[in-house]
């Protein structure tokens, strides 16, 4: 396989090395960050700042009200909490509310979304999830 060596500034570099796991070198959390962001079915570019619509996450349908992720965040840091609406196979639903009071402005919403209430989807039998800043904007 051939090989490309690609500049980037010093402050990209360091932002990496903080995602980076034990042993992971530069290629290999560009190649995990890629893989976590592997969306099928998404109507905006990948790396859009103003994604609205997460059509599918791994196969997970998410919707955020307000639908723009940016807003959406901005939203987030101000109210501390948020709304999760999970919709499960057997068709029942379970809402919870989201204590965001650690969430900063560094933070990612899908990250904390995946390593929470999204983590292992699959297995609890989750098929989609709404998140709403405001709960009334749920079904």
């Amino acid at each position: 396989m051939m090989q490309k060596t690609i500049d980037i500034l010093a402050t990209l570099y360091e932002r990496l090395g903080k995602l980076a796991k034990t042993f992971e070198t530069p290629q290999d959390v560009i190649s995990r960050l890629l893989d976590f962001y592997k969306m099928e079915e998404i109507d905006s570019p990948l790396l859009e700042p103003e994604v609205t619509v997460i059509k599918q996450y791994n196969k997970l349908d998410i919707k955020f009200f307000p639908e723009n992720l940016v807003q959406f965040k901005s939203l987030l840091l101000k109210e501390k909490q948020a709304w999760v609406l999970l919709h499960m196979n057997d068709g029942s639903k379970t809402l919870h509310q989201w204590n965001a009071s650690r969430f900063t402005e560094g933070s990612n919403v899908l990250g904390n979304l995946r390593s929470g209430y999204l983590r292992d989807w699959r297995d609890k039998g989750i098929i989609s999830a709404d998140i709403a800043i405001n709960r009334y904007e749920l079904d």
